[in-house]
């Protein structure tokens, strides 16, 4: 498997908010960086970090809060244990494989890979729930339906919540109905490449926007060993206010040097700019 960079936006319902990521894909897993900016209906902005193994098995996440200085980290065991940033196991998430991050539908692309359904299979699942801007962990209880080659039916298995999820062929999200949509999809194009084809659901679907340009950027963002060019891993600086606010501006820093570089390959991939 090559490795790949993709860089996303998507925009929240409100039209107010985004999520601008940077994902890195090698043989040895999937890395994720992202910066989250809402303002309604309550306003926050995250950093957040997702690492994955090379079947798309959650191993690490950290997500911190500018305006709260609240951070998380979450670490998984070999043998899918999951850990707090206090080093104590929190058995309540046992069973749990993929980190659900309420304000970021790449969360969805985890169950997506990993259960490489078929279209017709259903798969019950529970993640590892974590609430935005509160970052209160707690198991929930999901189902995915794979019922086109390019949408899944997003389950809640605790609540009555449902939605038809539209992700493009590597599957990342196009359009979460009522809560997101990636910048420069029109998902007009979809139901014109599904009438073209006279057979619903069969056309496959590519979305414009910075991903167009993922030839260029093949190189910029290959994980090697916990490193990157253009994607530094997150020093780990304590906790307390003190640890927590240092820790947000190296998140900072971290996206903003992995968004630059997906965004403009032709940037250097030193020294952070303001």
């Amino acid at each position: 498997m090559h490795d790949r960079a993709r860089g996303f936006t998507w925009l929240d319902a409100s039209g107010t908010g985004h999520d601008d990521v940077a994902v890195t894909i090698d043989p040895s897993g999937c890395t994720a960086v992202g910066h989250v900016i809402a303002h309604d209906p309550e306003r926050f902005e995250i950093f957040y970090r997702v690492e994955c193994d090379a079947a798309w098995r959650t191993r690490f996440v950290s997500v911190a809060d500018t305006l709260s200085h609240r951070s998380l980290d979450l670490h998984v065991t070999p043998d899918s244990r999951w850990v707090g940033d206090d080093g104590e196991p929190l058995p309540e998430l046992d069973g749990a494989i993929d980190v659900d991050i309420s304000a970021t539908p790449f969360s969805n692309t985890l169950p997506v890979r990993r259960l490489d359904l078929e279209v017709g299979e259903s798969r019950d699942i529970v993640t590892a729930y974590i609430d935005v801007p509160s970052l209160h962990v707690t198991p929930d209880p999901q189902r995915y339906t794979r019922v086109e080659p390019n949408v899944y039916r997003y389950e809640s298995l605790d609540s009555d919540f449902v939605r038809d999820v539209e992700v493009d062929d590597d599957g990342f999200v196009l359009e979460y109905p009522g809560l997101f949509r990636r910048l420069g999809y029109d998902p007009r194009r979809r139901a014109d490449a599904v009438a073209a084809s006279g057979e619903h659901g069969s056309a496959p679907v590519r979305a414009g926007g910075r991903e167009s340009d993922e030839a260029r950027v093949l190189a910029r963002l290959t994980v090697v060993g916990g490193t990157a060019t253009g994607l530094d891993p997150v020093p780990d600086t304590g906790f307390g206010a003190e640890g927590d606010t240092a820790r947000v501006v190296a998140q900072r820093a971290t996206v903003r040097r992995a968004l630059r570089a997906v965004a403009d390959p032709s940037s250097s991939s030193g020294e952070e700019r303001g």
